[in-house]
């Protein structure tokens, strides 16, 4: 998910998932979900996309893309054993491509958390405030794995319209536009974005027209045939624009 605001062109910030995810450690949301009895069984994402230690990251990326999700369960013995998610391929080395088709064992992040899917949505929306985590994979009370539950999960769902409706795009969106020229490398760009701390950076183009890469876009990069190493090659372009003042809702 991508919401662009609106006069990229002068700079201004770029809204996106990882906004989004924010809110789902904010106080305001947490104390919002008070009224809700909605349990993270009622919004869980049932199927999990898992592979083997042994399987490559390229394969894995590819596996993301085909069914646009945002991170992989690595399983051992039906076990988990570890997790890959987008923010980890920030982690890779893009300058030697003979690194991005290590097996994913060894990019992973290990051990796995867990929770349980009777825990309500406002426990949970407090445990990614206080571990700082985007996913958690979730067990039944007997503790098979039934999902994987993400904080863009907390945020949309049913139960928390009305706070979203009274948020602007504008009270999440982080000051300071963090971009990079047409020409820039891939790993300029996921450097950027590591030490950033941010999910996207915005590409200029010689023509003045703005693209943007995310995260997403670098797994589907890594997923290609033909890895691309110049980033105004897999930016996506025109930036589609919002209104600042728009609801989150909308």
């Amino acid at each position: 998910m991508i919401l662009r605001v609106q006069q990229v062109k002068t700079r201004q910030p770029v809204v996106t998932a990882a906004n989004l995810e924010e809110i789902a450690g904010n106080e305001e949301l947490i104390n919002s979900l008070l009224s809700t009895k909605t349990k993270i069984s009622q919004i869980v994402k049932a199927k999990i996309l898992e592979c083997s230690p042994e399987t490559s990251l390229q394969e894995a990326a590819k596996r993301m893309s085909a069914l646009q999700v945002s991170s992989i369960l690595v399983v051992e013995d039906d076990q988990p054993v570890g997790i890959w998610t987008e923010r980890d391929i920030l982690k890779l080395d893009f300058t030697n491509l003979d690194s991005l088709n290590i097996p994913i064992s060894e990019a992973m992040s290990s051990p796995v958390k867990t929770v349980n899917d009777d825990l309500s949505l406002q426990e949970l929306a407090m445990l990614f405030r206080d571990e700082r985590l985007r996913h958690y994979v979730v067990v039944d009370c007997n503790g098979r794995r039934r999902g994987i539950v993400s904080q863009t999960d907390v945020v949309i769902n049913q139960g928390i319209e009305h706070y979203l409706k009274l948020r602007s795009i504008d009270s999440v969106v982080h000051r300071g536009l963090q971009a990079l020229p047409e020409s820039a490398s891939i790993s300029e760009v996921a450097n950027l974005m590591r030490n950033a701390g941010v999910d996207a950076v915005a590409i200029g183009f010689a023509d003045g027209v703005w693209g943007i890469i995310t995260e997403r876009d670098l797994v589907r990069n890594l997923a290609s045939q033909q890895i691309v190493s110049i980033a105004g090659k897999i930016a996506s372009k025109p930036i589609i624009s919002v209104s600042e003042q728009s609801s989150l809702y909308r």
